[in-house]
């Protein structure tokens, strides 16, 4: 191991946990090179085990390290621990890192704490509160919800399977046979679309529009809103636009909407590949539009979330948790709904999803609704008679809420 190597796994590291940078934004732009297995393995690995690592660097470092410094700890005694790579050499990269970083006065101390890393010379916490942090790598407050709002399921939320497959769908307008054939192995999905291993085929389908990368989760939220076609669909909070583009393809005239021009561009861009027709508009999900009022015969609402439901892919999401700032989300998701449930017309639908498990976003934000809006009526559909249904973690599915709501 050599410090540029490591010098780049710390530029990401950086942007991730001292910026709250999205881990998948951040490695986008990796290029294919040799080093690009170990760059993402070390990157994914700090992030999956930042409670542990943090916890062993408060065994080790009386005073808490500078946020430069202890990004060059954390990735190097991951490395330590799960990488079978001379631990000398781990040492002395991260010491020549330092100096690179501009933090030369520190290269004694980052050596001294390394080589007691090195030997095993700390002793960890052993109550419950930091022995469940370090195992499922989440701060305990979202532990003790998922425990209690998940039961049975709760495991396969803080342990969630970790599938090396991607799941795509083919373009409708695609010839299927024909990208199958070019797909190869293959494994269906219970939502039509398939899982494949990553390669240069799927990259150039990909690139010409005739599959798109999309979860099985967010398809079922598609298929719950039944026949759409020929059916004005307004799709609220709709970057990057899988599920607007998915409608649109099954034959909805969508408007799909965004409060940043950037992520509507974001939409745009999809549609293009995809070669699909819909509107876009740059939109406050929060802000009544006078023209939008009882307009739509479709409203969807796919608000904000925690995003527990898609940790796999998402492991710096145990990073931004702020119980404050968790409440605003909530409140923000109850503004959304309210608002989005005023463009539905009389006799229209309401759907409401989210790629998380609390309650407190899902069924109880669904509850609430109801009450204060008595000319609204839970539906059922197909794969929830109850109207409403939470996804759990397995094989085929992420995490995810569906809720579908008619207009009386």
């Amino acid at each position: 191991m050599d410090k540029v190597l490591l010098r780049k796994t710390y530029d990401y590291l950086s942007k991730i946990i001292r910026e709250g940078a999205y881990i998948n934004v951040v490695l986008s732009d990796l290029k294919n090179t040799e080093d690009r297995a170990l760059i993402t393995k070390i990157v994914y690995g700090v992030v999956e085990r930042y409670y542990e690592l943090n916890q062993i660097i408060s065994a080790l470092c009386p005073k808490s390290p500078k946020p430069a410094i202890k990004v060059i700890l954390m990735q190097a005694i991951y490395a330590i621990r799960y990488l079978e790579i001379p631990n000398y050499a781990i040492v002395n990269a991260s010491v020549d890192l330092t100096q690179d970083v501009g933090k030369k006065e520190l290269k004694g101390f980052v050596n001294a704490v390394l080589k007691k890393a090195t030997k095993g010379e700390y002793i960890l916490p052993t109550d419950e509160k930091s022995v469940l942090e370090a195992k499922y790598n989440l701060p305990y407050p979202l532990i003790k919800a998922i425990l209690n709002d998940c039961g049975d399921n709760a495991l396969s939320v803080l342990n969630p399977p970790r599938d090396t497959f991607e799941h795509i769908r083919i373009a409708q307008s695609a010839n299927k046979a024909e990208v199958l054939k070019a797909l190869g192995e293959v494994r269906e999905s219970t939502e039509g679309g398939y899982f494949t291993k990553n390669s240069e085929v799927v990259k150039h389908l990909f690139d010409k529009g005739r599959i798109t990368f999309q979860s099985p989760s967010s398809m079922f939220a598609v298929h719950a809103l039944g026949d759409v076609s020929g059916k004005t669909v307004l799709e609220l909070c709709s970057a990057p636009g899988g599920k607007a583009v998915y409608t649109a393809e099954l034959g909805g005239l969508v408007t799909a909407c965004d409060i940043h021009s950037i992520r509507v561009k974001l939409i745009e861009k999809y549609a293009t590949r995809m070669g699909v027709k819909l509107k876009t508009q740059v939109n406050d999900a929060k802000v009544e539009r006078k023209e939008w009022l009882n307009k739509f015969d479709i409203v969807t609402v796919d608000v904000p979330c925690s995003g527990l439901g898609v940790i796999a892919k998402r492991p710096d999401i145990a990073l931004t948790y702020d119980s404050k700032e968790y409440q605003k989300l909530v409140s923000e998701q109850r503004a959304i709904l309210k608002q989005g449930a005023k463009y539905v017309k009389r006799g229209g639908v309401l759907l409401y999803s989210t790629c998380t498990v609390l309650k407190a976003e899902n069924e109880v934000a669904i509850r609430d609704f109801l009450l204060k809006n008595s000319d609204f009526e839970i539906e059922p559909f197909d794969g929830a008679e109850s109207g409403e249904i939470t996804l759990y973690p397995n094989e085929n599915y992420d995490g995810f809420f569906v809720a579908k709501m008619r207009r009386k």
